[in-house]
Formats: C-alpha cells, structure tokens, sequence
C-alpha cells in the first residue's frame, strides 16, 4: 500500500513540472531580477519519485517571462511527453526559496488540468546556475499531499515524511 502511495505522489510530482525541449535560441538570465527562473534548465539529478515512474534524467524545463512554462520528459522507453502552463511565483522573507504555483493546461498536446503547488531556489555554484524544485499537485487533490514549504525548505512535502525524494535540480542551459 505504501508502495502505490508513493507512487501517486511520484506522478502528482512529475505532473506538476512543464518541459518542454526546445533548446533556447536566446537565452535569458535574469538572475539578480525577480527570482531568475526565466530561462532554460536541463536535470542533473531528477527526483527519486520519477526514477520510480521509470523516466530518464532528460528533462527540459523552459520559463518564459509570460509567465508560461513547457516541461519536457522521456521515459526510458524513448517516448517524449510535454507539459505546458502558466506559473506564478511568489518572493518569501526570510531565505532565498520562492513559492510557485504551476496551473497545467495540457500534457502530451492534449487537455490536463492540474495545479501543482511548491518551492524553488536558483542556487550558485561553480559560478553556474541550479535550480532545486520541489512540487506536488494539489488540484485535483490527492489526499495526504501537502506542498513543500519555504519555512520548512526541501524535502517537506507531506510534512517531511519523504524527505527529498521529490526534489528534482537543474543547470541553466
């Protein structure tokens, strides 16, 4: 039972980020302005929840300055999905993790509504940029699933119980 648990959170998880893989034409770094999630990220260390639902490291998240977004996903049998939306961030006091909201429009071209609710935070390292993202989907509602909080940090969805395995980083491409 625990097992199909986690694997309804590790889908609620993946349906909540957007990919798309188109490769940036004009890259944006808007780093220093709002939060710097504009931009193209490519996965360096995909959550453990979606190594469960047997997708591939290779994943492409785009976020435009329009507040719309594209997620792209391979499944280890090759088969491309792509996720696209709207988002909304919110700037919290106190540390340097956004609040984000992904409001899902469709899923593969076809019509998926789902908003996901989570956190993330554009880190610097190696003078490069990650971004670490946790989300879950809180609409339609699963019970049990509550987002990560910016208070709590990584690894609090459900209250902490999973720890990080919903949490998914990136590199600017």
């Amino acid at each position: 039972m625990k097992r199909v648990k986690l694997l309804g959170l590790a889908i609620s998880a993946f349906l909540a980020f957007g990919i798309t893989s188109c490769e940036s034409e004009d890259p944006i770094d808007d780093v220093g302005t709002g939060s710097g999630i504009v931009g193209t990220w490519e996965a360096y260390d995909i959550s453990q929840g979606l190594v469960a639902l047997e997708f591939r490291d290779t994943l492409i998240a785009k976020f435009n300055e329009d507040e719309s977004y594209e997620v792209t996903a391979y499944t280890k049998q090759g088969i491309e999905i792509v996720f696209a939306g709207t988002y909304e961030e919110t700037e919290n006091e106190g540390n340097d993790i956004w609040s984000i909201t992904l409001n899902q429009a469709t899923m593969g071209g076809s019509p998926s509504i789902v908003t996901s609710t989570g956190i993330f935070e554009i880190k610097k390292t190696d003078g490069k940029d990650d971004l670490w993202y946790e989300v879950v989907q809180t609409q339609p509602e699963i019970a049990g699933v509550t987002p990560p909080t910016a208070d709590e940090g990584f690894g609090s969805s459900m209250g902490g119980q999973y720890g990080t395995y919903f949490v998914q980083k990136y590199n600017r491409k």
